[in-house]
């Protein structure tokens, strides 16, 4: 059932928090059940193919604190593996947005604001 909502769909938008250095669990149980062999890809000899259609990707995931390479900073591992994982079933359209700074000062969320306003736009 989730598979055939994914590939009817025109578009997924994904918005979710950052826990603990990678996606929540819900998330990727959902993964678990969509990335399915000679469903939604094939092996082959030269890797993996995609079998579902191409169409946009949007995920838009929140943290706490910020991500980069700061001391105060964690690593986003959840925009790398989304990625992986959707180009393994045939999308490639992927585009994502880390909403930083949710739990740090209101000047901090108002810049974070501003940024993803301004990717809305682009």
């Amino acid at each position: 059932m989730l598979i055939d909502e994914l590939d009817a769909a025109d578009a997924v938008l994904l918005s979710f928090p950052l826990h603990n250095f990678a996606v929540p669990s819900v998330l990727k149980s959902w993964i678990d059940h969509v990335v399915r062999p000679d469903r939604t890809f094939r092996s082959t000899s030269k890797g993996k193919v995609g079998l579902l259609g191409d169409r946009p990707v949007c995920v838009l995931l929140a943290c706490g604190g910020s991500l980069g390479s700061g001391s105060s900073s964690q690593t986003d591992w959840a925009t790398p593996y989304l990625r992986h994982v959707f180009e393994t079933i045939g999308l490639r359209n992927f585009q994502a947005f880390a909403l930083e700074n949710c739990h740090r000062s209101s000047q901090a969320q108002m810049e974070s604001r501003a940024r993803f306003e301004e990717w809305l736009t682009v």
